[in-house]
């Protein structure tokens, strides 16, 4: 095996192993362990013990790889792990929204029907004057 086939598979072979979340180097082991390990150019390097600037940037010696490691930084554990977090977050703020909407809908319905049943009850049985009314407070509305 050539020298730059020999680089290339040390490449895909890592970037592999970070996508399974399976790293061998020490400190990317680490990051894996904290849940911060990121597919990057970098972390692509290390795990494969290879200079990042094979894979780092335009015009570098291997820009097929480049790509691939670039298509893949959004789909390592952690990256999908957190969108799926965000995707139940963002449902569940919907779901409690709605849940307000009814809540203040059913609200607003209690208030009317209390407000009616008070004028037809005064109308049929007015207050006593020595009865001291309850105030009610405008906070809510």
């Amino acid at each position: 095996m050539t020298g730059n086939d020999s680089a290339r598979a040390d490449f895909l072979a890592a970037l592999g192993r970070l996508r399974q979340s399976k790293p061998t180097h020490p400190d990317l082991i680490l990051m894996a362990e904290k849940g911060l390990l990121k597919i990057s150019p970098a972390s692509v390097a290390k795990e494969a013990r290879r200079s990042r600037t094979l894979i780092g940037m335009e015009g570098c010696k291997y820009p097929d790889i480049r790509r691939e490691v670039l298509a893949s930084k959004d789909q390592s554990p952690l990256q999908i792990k957190r969108s799926q977090a965000l995707k139940a977050m963002s449902d569940e703020v919907k779901r409690l929204k709605s849940a307000i909407q009814v809540k203040d809908t059913a609200l607003a319905v209690a208030r009317l029907k209390i407000a009616e049943l008070e004028r037809r009850l005064q109308e049929h049985e007015p207050l006593d004057p020595k009865v001291v009314p309850i105030r009610r407070s405008r906070q809510g509305g």
